[in-house]
């Protein structure tokens, strides 16, 4: 019996693996992440700012680095995979939509944020948490565009979720506590890339 079991399961695999969803395009890819309903993309607004949180896939991030980075090559694609798999990588961004906005004040607050960035976010996995190990600011000078943070957690093989929580400490734009929330099931369906 246990080995009927364990043979129908690995059928059910093969076959949820062999259906899932294909992009053929790392802009059909970007297409799926952007849209809302997809359930990877989290945003939160008051009257000053508006906050998102989008998560970024292995198979972008890794696309991203054999595209911008001329010395690696396909021969370290599989080193490549291997380090964004034992992480979970963010985009979040911070947008100043009042109706004066002060971008001294603006940009001093957010390089606060980023000199702190490991006490300023958080992923919450159950009932654990943990800090980044990476946290890097990108601003392209305009405050429509916002300012942006490529968050890196590590993943715990041991940890099983139904959803992966954000948690931006707030102590520079609105003195609060943020929650962005995105499922693991939204997350396992992100059609795979194949070019």
């Amino acid at each position: 019996m246990l080995r009927l079991v364990s043979i129908l399961f690995i059928i059910c695999l093969v076959t949820m693996n062999c259906t899932k969803n294909k992009v053929t395009t790392i802009e059909g890819l970007l297409q799926y992440i952007n849209d809302e309903k997809h359930g990877l993309l989290k945003y939160k607004e008051n009257s000053n700012y508006k906050f998102s949180l989008k998560y970024l896939p292995v198979e972008y991030l890794v696309y991203s680095e054999l595209m911008n980075n001329s010395v690696l090559g396909q021969n370290n694609y599989d080193s490549i995979i291997s380090y964004y798999n034992n992480n979970y990588t963010f985009l979040f961004t911070i947008t100043d939509v009042s109706k004066q906005p002060d971008r001294e004040a603006f940009i001093s607050s957010a390089t606060k944020v980023d000199m702190n960035f490991r006490k300023s976010f958080k992923l919450c996995i159950d009932n654990d948490s943990t800090e980044p190990v990476l946290g890097t600011m990108e601003y392209s000078g305009g405050l429509k565009e916002g300012i942006s943070y490529y968050l890196v957690f590590p993943k715990h093989s041991h940890v099983s979720t139904k959803e992966l929580t954000v948690r931006f400490l707030d102590n520079e734009f609105i003195n609060d506590v943020l929650d962005f929330s995105i499922k693991q099931r939204d997350i396992s369906a992100i059609p795979l890339l194949k070019l």
